[in-house]
């Protein structure tokens, strides 16, 4: 099952003891390699499965202790968590050694047997990949979801066959860290600037993106974003044929929607009607999402007869675009995890018209114009709290959104909208900004969020 010249090291250091961490060791190990772990936080190590891995002979280090004596290990490979960053010392090490430097996803691109799909962009991936799972499953497919959501890819990548198909959530984080890593299908949805902490400057963001169609040939399918100009200038210079998705418009080779339809085209073939819209009137996902989902099912040769059914069953991850309920006609959404102006955005264009948009947070300095003038004919009224509020309330009344209130917290946002919505209306909870000025986090707000809808 295993490549094994893709993979001989003698010797090999694992940086983080989380779970891609742990799989990586595992694996490793499993090779005969001899594997080093270390990480900032040494009451990782333990935990029971530690226990396992030092009867393997993975050595267990304290950081500086490995970084004191670096050059003394002779490491081979250097196998990192994501969200270490390329400025930490150890990293650093290596990078001045030579020692190529990757994430576990590489790895198990080189173990793989199954196909994989792989799929990334600033917002909408979660969605997307639960949801691609779901139709390949629902079309007969052996599938298994994995990546930057719930199992890492080399928990599960060892296991399976020709037969299996990988649907894999990538991050810029572990894309940065692969070489050689060759989806089946790669699908980027959009890319708008985020991770600059990380990554310092957009350019090395969108190369990490980029690196998830690196080795794909003429055998292999790219899905990109037609109204995303990313995307567009990086179906321009790829080896395997780019296949679009819009919702706006129809494209030169794969799948849109126009005309109350969908429709998919491959080649010079006349489009083929995919589902009518008025089938997916009680569907909760977003087009694009729906969109891709679809795209990529049909690359992948599988058939989705009952479209409906399975999208009335869908349940998406919780905070992103989650149905919440219906109250005297009107459809409450918690939007929490939308932490910046592009992925509100895109919950405005999925969402329904006349809209009231709960908003605000953490301010960064963002302008929340552009947003309101683009969706100014569907906002009813804004209501907006936090340390962005103020801005937020002027941008909206700037784009001619004259029904604005500036609220004290998400409490009063919810009672004022609770009395002042109206019925087939929908209330989207979609911040736009960081949530750290008053929760500890985006699924604090969004469960507040929810238990106080679900009060009335």
């Amino acid at each position: 099952m295993v490549m094994e010249q893709n993979l001989m090291w003698n010797r090999c250091i694992v940086l983080g003891a989380a779970r891609s961490g742990l799989a990586a060791a595992k694996f490793l190990s499993k090779l005969g390699t001899r594997v080093t772990v270390t990480d900032s936080c040494l009451a990782k190590f333990k935990e029971p499965s530690w226990e396992e891995l030092r009867t393997q002979g993975v050595e267990l280090l304290e950081e500086q202790s490995v970084l004191g004596k670096f050059s003394d290990y002779l490491f081979e490979l250097v196998v990192k968590s994501p969200g270490i960053s390329y400025n930490a010392p150890l990293i650093q090490a290596a990078i001045r050694r030579a020692i190529p430097i990757v994430t576990e996803v590489e790895l198990a691109g080189r173990v793989s047997l199954a196909p994989i799909l792989g799929i990334t962009g600033t917002n909408g991936k979660t969605t997307t990949t639960i949801l691609v799972g779901k139709l390949l499953q629902a079309a007969g497919y052996s599938t298994l979801v994995a990546g930057n959501i719930g199992q890492a890819l080399l928990e599960v990548v060892p296991s399976l066959t020709e037969q299996d198909w990988l649907v894999a959530e990538l991050s810029s984080f572990q894309l940065q860290g692969t070489i050689d890593f060759k989806p089946k299908v790669a699908a980027c949805l959009n890319l708008s600037p985020a991770h600059l902490d990380y990554h310092g400057t957009l350019a090395e963001y969108q190369a990490a993106k980029a690196k998830l169609f690196a080795n794909q040939t003429a055998e292999d399918f790219a899905v990109l974003n037609f109204d995303d100009s990313f995307c567009l200038n990086l179906g321009r210079n790829l080896k395997s044929p780019p296949y679009w998705f819009s919702a706006e418009r129809e494209v030169p080779q794969g799948i849109w929607a126009a005309n109350n339809s969908i429709w998919f085209k491959k080649g010079a073939q006349e489009p083929e009607l995919l589902v009518t819209m008025d089938k997916l009137d009680n569907s909760v996902v977003h087009i694009g999402n729906l969109l891709v989902a679809l795209l990529i099912v049909k690359l992948c040769g599988a058939q989705v007869t009952n479209l409906p059914e399975v999208l009335s069953h869908f349940q998406g991850p919780e905070h992103r675009l989650e149905y919440v309920r219906r109250y005297n006609g009107v459809d409450f959404y918690n939007d929490a995890k939308a932490s910046n102006l592009a992925a509100t955005s895109y919950a405005l264009a999925s969402s329904k018209a006349p809209i009231i948009l709960i908003g605000g947070g953490l301010d960064r300095g963002d302008d929340f114009y552009a947003l309101f003038q683009r969706f100014k004919e569907k906002i009813r009224w804004v209501c907006a709290f936090g340390e962005s509020g103020k801005r937020m309330i002027a941008d909206a009344k700037k784009a001619g959104i004259y029904k604005v209130d500036l609220v004290k917290d998400l409490e009063e946002a919810v009672f004022q909208v609770m009395k002042g919505a109206r019925s087939e209306e929908t209330v989207l909870f979609s911040p736009a900004c960081a949530s750290w000025d008053m929760f500890s986090s985006f699924e604090e707000r969004g469960g507040m969020f929810k238990d106080l809808v679900h009060k009335f």
